[in-house]
């Protein structure tokens, strides 16, 4: 609530994988306050590569993909999946 809608064709994926919805308040996706339920459920799963999308490539994508690196997990993304506002 309040922070757009994801596109219908992620989520349609989505509803037949598991996933792990986390909010985050900064460009970092783990420096929010959900950080280590994102850690926690991402290690559950035995995820050990991210593929980082997003609308802000400048800032909140490269901030995410810097801090799953930071992290320990590897980190991906493409210019086909990563939109800049800038």
């Amino acid at each position: 609530s309040g922070y757009g809608k994801t596109d219908p064709r992620l989520m349609s994926i989505l509803r037949n994988s598991p996933h792990q919805v986390v909010t985050k308040f900064q460009d970092d996706g783990f420096t929010s306050p959900s950080k280590q339920v994102a850690i926690r459920t991402l290690r559950s799963w035995k995820a050990d590569t991210l593929i980082i999308a997003g609308i802000n490539g400048g800032y909140c994508v490269k901030s995410t993909a810097l801090g799953a690196i930071e992290n320990g997990f590897d980190a991906l993304t493409s210019s086909d999946i990563v939109g800049n506002i800038n």
